[in-house]
């Protein structure tokens, strides 16, 4: 049976600082105790509770230095970027601090020194974090353009379905291309090259993905989040992307589509109502998205060539 002294519980459920510990009675003996994990210097967590992404977050920012915050990859992350999987599991938190102070310098992170202008440091989740356009430029230094531009589309999209306690979108597109037209640092040129890509409407990182797949292979760019209605003017749905002129709808069909069957039903009858008032829904899937999305690319620069032939393009 334990002898250790139990830690009180309004430690007991998230990290707390040595000193806190110590404030509490805890002895330096008992702080070392082998039911405490020590995930940074001068923080301790009770080891029972589970280890993930926002606990380890919670863990540093225990023992961040003042006006140090999180930036790059972290920040993304805080910001729920949807990152490609090499970029997700990069090891090591990104730490900021404005200079001319010394860049965070603790095992496990990856420290920066900012001197971007306009920089804010926003609480998110109760945890400091670059403003979104901040975090998007400091994304330059990282990712490839095709990444930035989806990091881009995550920060100005306004969801269909909103979410009160998360007010979207986290910036628009004007004052996104407002900060970055000033921005001479690294990765400056490939900032502008994506902040031309960027577009409001795009709800995933695979309809970037699809759409940035279509540009590239010469097509038309089809109009996001379109909202269709029928010849009397009721309002039938939202297409992921749509071709107007030539009758032609292209919807990604992501997990939710499978796995929430309400959502699945949903979307038959809106594809029922669509196709009966004249539109041909294209349907792409991940196995579509494979090779530099060829097969998805094939798909929808066929039923534009089919509406042509019908004469769906007017």
């Amino acid at each position: 049976m334990s002898k250790f002294k139990p830690v009180p519980r309004q430690l007991g459920t998230h990290p707390f600082t040595v000193a806190e510990g110590r404030a509490v009675g805890l002895s330096v003996k008992r702080l070392r105790g082998r039911d405490l994990r020590i995930p940074f210097r001068g923080v301790r967590v009770v080891a029972a509770q589970p280890i993930g992404e926002y606990s380890t977050w919670s863990a540093y920012a225990r023992q961040m230095r003042p006006g140090s915050f999180f930036s790059h990859l972290t920040a993304a992350k805080i910001w729920g970027v949807p990152l490609a999987h090499r970029f997700e599991e990069q090891p090591g938190l990104h730490a900021s601090i404005f200079a001319p102070r010394r860049a965070p310098r603790t095992s496990g992170v990856i420290g920066h020194q900012s001197s971007l202008e306009g920089l804010q440091v926003i609480h998110r989740y109760g945890l400091p974090v670059s403003d979104p356009t901040s975090t998007w430029i400091g994304l330059a230094s990282i990712l490839p353009l095709d990444e930035l531009v989806v990091a881009g589309d995550h920060f100005v999209v306004e969801p269909r379905v909103t979410n009160t306690a998360d007010a979207r979108p986290y910036v628009d597109l004007t004052t996104l291309a407002t900060r970055c037209s000033s921005y001479s640092g690294r990765g400056a040129q490939l900032v502008r090259t994506a902040l031309e890509l960027v577009r409001e409407g795009a709800e995933s990182r695979q309809e970037t993905r699809l759409r940035l797949a279509l540009l590239r292979a010469g097509l038309p760019e089809p109009e996001l989040s379109a909202e269709m209605v029928d010849s009397s003017g009721s309002r039938i749905g939202y297409a992921d992307m749509a071709y107007r002129n030539e009758r032609v709808l292209v919807e990604y069909d992501g997990s939710q589509h499978r796995e929430n069957e309400e959502q699945y039903e949903h979307d038959l009858d809106r594809d029922e109502r669509l196709v009966r008032a004249g539109f041909v829904v294209v349907h792409i899937r991940k196995r579509h998205m494979a090779s530099s999305a060829v097969e998805a690319v094939e798909r929808v620069r066929r039923a534009l060539a089919e509406s042509a032939w019908r004469g769906g393009a007017k």
